[in-house]
């Protein structure tokens, strides 16, 4: 039965004026980071003022830190503020800060100095996520196609003063394509050295994906980079061989037109991806290799069972495991992982949480945060007690909230509850000792590095812890060769157990669990012993040799069982080559049965056309004269036919050359005709122009005349001259007309008769 978390609201966090935020960030050392509603700038509040100034009402109100903001308008707004821990040159732990902007800025700095921007970046193009990409021991990125990356081997030494390596990916949208880049900032720890130009930056492209990308993610082991774009398709890449493995993980992708685009996303164990959509969807792939036997047990879950607010997708490989419509159409705004990844929650804008069961993958109920509507929730530290922090979206506060969950210990959580030859007893027996040895060792941690840095300092009594201490150079025969401390549980240990043995009525085996817990330490130091190591030794030291050990172990059969798959392979492919022969022998056999069936028919076709031939012949028994001359007469008969065939063949080709003939002479009368017509029509044309040119030229000679008397002779003569032209002009243009009527008479008659007669 799943027992409601407690969710307690402990305050705000004071600033210096009025300043509305719109988003959070919280870093490894509790610090909370805050960007305006602009997003343009970044506050930065150092934990662990932050909560006890949220707690406290009266708190300082100067706390915030202004970190970074956008002076220009060409660096756009922050899209996020990611961390990264790097070792420095005395292999201290620093934390590095990273501010980036939608425009392409990248801003690298120092959490332990923050009035120090250590490096800036300008990529040049639009960055759509950010993610930290810490680099492991012997973890360094390969380029595409398996080869190493010369630009990213530049050692620790490239600067006098440089002490670390931190490095971020980051996804870049050119408007077709996202590139994925892996961006580092050599860092040093120096406070004497105050020039930002003093450190390397590295970059260096991993891969490119097709779309928008919405969310990156890099796994706990920093092996693979997981990215989804803005139509729902999820891309693997191999961080360190340099491949794409995204067919081999069966090409996760849930449809965005549907389900709405990637609002938040966080990835379990690397291989569990709960995403979060615009339209109020929550979507789970389990990531799992088709060709990986050996992945974790714990996330094959029965996954065929029917919910009442999901769905559930097996019929293909890339769909998703579950799709749960948890918030209606208001957007998911938040994922947070709880119990040590044992919950998810995920927040909406409907201002409900959902708590999800990441083991079973099955809604365990809801709750409602006592604050207003918040716009985005980040958690913060987690033990007995989680911090989480919100942003109210009237207000643009950043509020602290407490929640206590109770450890779910039932039946149907516990890890290897599939097992049917194992007890319920013992199941829970094993639930609590697992959840106990989590939270000893996480309290355990803080005291043993205290111990290794500080040997020669004797122990306070409330930080004595179970030891066993060797006898040190001393002889094993002299006795017992370890002493035992006295037992004192650890801090919060007696909250843990009242709160189990309140919810629980198990809680009385933890005596029990711990007996083993200290029997197990017992024989691992007694096996350290055997081994010649000296020395006092912790709980942590031999659960982390025996974790080695269980890890060489798992390598060495991870191997064997990636040579048995080979075998399993080559066996699978020798029995597939095995079928086909057969398939080709059994083909060959039906063939031989049905030629010899042929042969079986042939031969009796050929004996009953040999009877009828024989009977034919008997018939048809004739003299040897009537024969030839029958032959002879079928010859000239033969003969006949080709002459008559070759004759009206002759006959045909004659029948056309006549026909060919006649044709040609009536298209020769027609030319002729038409060549008579065009020469009549030439000579009537020249007739006019010539009688044109006539009266042309006796008009001009007229009115030479007619100018040259105008200056001697009177105006009567003049006009009696203009006058006689005139009349001499009608006579010859009626002439003229009367011409053109018959010329034009004569045309048309000879398109009616087209024949030399009426031309």
């Amino acid at each position: 039965m799943f027992a409601p978390p407690e969710c307690v609201m402990e305050g705000e966090l004071p600033v210096t004026h009025e300043v509305s935020f719109s988003s959070i960030h919280c870093d490894h050392q509790g610090g909370v980071w805050a960007v305006d509603l602009n997003g343009t700038r970044v506050f930065r509040f150092p934990g662990p003022a932050a909560m006890e100034s949220a707690q406290s009402p009266g708190g300082t109100s100067n706390l915030s830190e202004l970190y970074f903001e956008c002076t220009h308008d060409t660096e756009g707004r922050v899209l996020a503020v990611v961390f990264t821990t790097v070792r420095g040159q005395q292999l201290q732990q620093q934390m590095v800060a990273c501010v980036a902007t939608t425009t392409g800025c990248l801003v690298f700095g120092n959490v332990g100095q923050p009035n120090r921007v250590t490096q800036r970046v300008e990529l040049g193009s639009e960055i759509t996520a950010v993610v930290a990409g810490p680099l492991g021991k012997g973890s360094s990125p390969q380029r595409p196609g398996g080869a190493d990356n010369d630009d990213l081997e530049v050692s620790s030494v490239c600067h006098d003063g440089c002490a670390g390596e931190g490095g971020v990916l980051v996804s870049s949208f050119d408007g077709t394509y996202s590139e994925v880049l892996y961006v580092r900032c050599n860092v040093g720890n120096s406070e004497e050295e105050p020039q930002p130009q003093d450190y390397d930056v590295d970059m260096v492209g991993l891969f490119r994906v097709q779309g928008r990308v919405c969310g990156l993610m890099v796994d706990e082991t920093c092996e693979r980079v997981v990215t989804v774009n803005e139509h729902g398709d999820v891309d693997v890449w191999n961080w360190q061989r340099g491949v794409d493995e995204t067919a081999s993980f069966g090409m996760p992708a849930y449809p965005a037109a549907d389900y709405g685009v990637l609002s938040c996303c966080v990835l379990l164990g690397g291989f569990q991806l709960w995403i979060g959509t615009s339209r109020g969807f929550v979507v789970v792939f389990c990531l799992e290799r088709a060709e990986d036997d050996s992945a974790p047990e714990d996330i094959n879950v029965a996954i065929t069972r029917s919910t009442v607010d999901g769905t559930t997708s097996g019929a293909s490989k890339g769909a998703p495991q579950r799709t749960w419509r948890a918030h209606g159409d208001a957007a998911v705004r938040s994922l947070l992982v709880l119990s040590v990844g044992r919950f998810v929650w995920s927040y909406g804008a409907d201002q409900q949480a959902h708590v999800w069961d990441a083991t079973e993958l099955v809604l365990r109920g809801s709750l409602q945060f006592p604050c207003e509507s918040l716009s985005e929730l980040r958690g913060g530290d987690q033990r007995l007690e989680t911090i989480v922090w919100g942003v109210c979206g009237g207000s643009g506060k950043v509020t602290q909230f407490r929640v206590r969950e109770p450890l779910p210990f039932d039946g149907q959580s516990l890890l290897f509850a599939r097992d049917n030859h194992t007890a319920r007893e013992q199941m829970e027996r094993y639930g609590i000792l697992n959840a106990l040895v989590a939270h000893l060792c996480s309290l355990l941690r803080p005291i043993y590095e205290r111990i290794r840095d500080s040997s020669e300092k004797p122990l306070d009594d409330e930080d004595s812890i179970y030891l066993y201490r060797s006898s040190g150079e001393g002889d094993e025969s002299d006795g017992d060769p370890h002493e035992i401390a006295p037992l004192f549980m650890p801090p919060h240990a007696d909250l843990a157990l009242k709160q189990l043995e309140s919810c629980h009525p198990t809680a009385r085996y933890l005596p029990h669990a711990i007996a083993s817990l200290v029997a197990g330490h017992r024989v691992a130091s007694q096996l350290r012993y055997n081994n010649g190591r000296r020395g006092p030794t912790t709980f942590l030291e031999d659960l982390r040799f025996f974790q080695r050990r269980q890890q060489e172990e798992a390598h060495i059969l991870h191997s064997l069982r990636l040579e048995a798959d080979e075998e399993r392979r080559a066996r699978r492919d020798v029995e597939t080559r095995l079928m086909e022969r057969e398939e080709e022998v059994r083909d060959q056999q039906q063939r031989i049965e049905q030629s010899a069936h042929l042969h079986e028919e042939y031969e009796r076709r050929l004996a009953t056309l040999k009877r009828e031939l024989k009977s034919a012949k008997s018939r048809a028994a004739v003299t040897s004269a009537g024969a030839s001359r029958l032959t002879e007469m079928e010859s000239s008969l033969h003969e006949a036919h080709c002459t008559v065939q070759g004759l009206q063949e002759r006959l045909e080709g004659l029948m056309r050359e006549r026909q060919h003939y006649l044709r040609v002479s009536e298209e020769n009368k027609s030319l002729q005709a038409l060549v008579r017509r065009f020469e009549l029509k030439q000579q009537m044309a020249k007739r006019v122009i010539a009688n044109f040119m006539a009266t042309q030229d006796h008009v001009i000679d007229a009115l030479a005349d007619i100018v040259e008397t105008s200056g001697t002779a009177s105006d009567r003569a003049v006009r009696k001259d203009i006058s006689g032209l005139h009349e001499w002009l009608c006579r010859n243009v009626e002439v003229q007309r009367e011409f053109l009527s018959s010329l034009k008479r004569s045309y048309e008659a000879s398109l009616d008769n087209p024949s030399e007669d009426s031309l």
